[in-house]
């Protein structure tokens, strides 16, 4: 009987490790092993929630890499799928503290989720980033530089907006990201960090 005890509670245990394993996995990317959106809708309430109740900022850092599908004409998915790795750990590289969050948010796009982030200190982790990026040298005829470049966009979410929710953070960094990309690609936008 014991020994049937001992066998049935090792069995529970091997079954509570497998399930944890399952839930990584299903929270992790698998071409990048950043977070994927999963975790991040599951994350981002949370942070939300915590940035009300301590009034604290909330940034959100969206990035893409610039002519992403010039790359993939150029060089192949294969090598789409390398760059995309190679950018997803430079940007991993770029964030340092424990509640930091980096997502791949979809195809060449990441997110960043930077708690008690305030727009300075956001904005210099996207520029952070963007340097990684540029140093990591990878070869882009389809660019104007002739390497890869990505583009930022950053919103920090503060209290005097009671009534966030997680798609409006999403749309603002979009929005963002979007002027960096049409202002030339390669950049933070906004341009400067702005002082509140």
């Amino acid at each position: 009987l014991i020994r049937q005890i001992r066998h049935g509670l090792r069995t529970e245990a091997e079954l509570r490790n497998a399930h944890a394993a399952l839930q990584k996995l299903a929270m992790q990317d698998g071409l990048t092993g950043l977070a994927n959106r999963r975790q991040l809708d599951a994350a981002l309430p949370d942070e939300i929630g915590r940035a009300r109740r301590n009034a604290r900022p909330l940034g959100v850092i969206m990035l893409d890499i610039d002519h992403f599908k010039r790359f993939n004409d150029l060089y192949g998915h294969p090598a789409g799928d390398e760059c995309i790795k190679a950018v997803g750990q430079a940007v991993l590289s770029c964030v340092g503290r424990s509640g930091d969050l980096v997502v791949r948010y979809g195809g060449e796009e990441i997110l960043v989720l930077l708690p008690e982030s305030d727009e300075a200190g956001a904005w210099q982790v996207a520029e952070k980033v963007l340097l990684a990026v540029r140093a990591l040298a990878i070869a882009h005829a389809g660019s104007d530089l002739g390497i890869v470049t990505i583009s930022a966009g950053v919103h920090v979410w503060r209290n005097s907006d009671p009534d966030v929710r997680a798609q409006s953070l999403m749309e603002a960094a979009g929005q963002a990201l979007y002027r960096a990309k049409s202002s030339g690609r390669n950049r933070v936008y906004p341009l400067q960090p702005l002082v509140v």
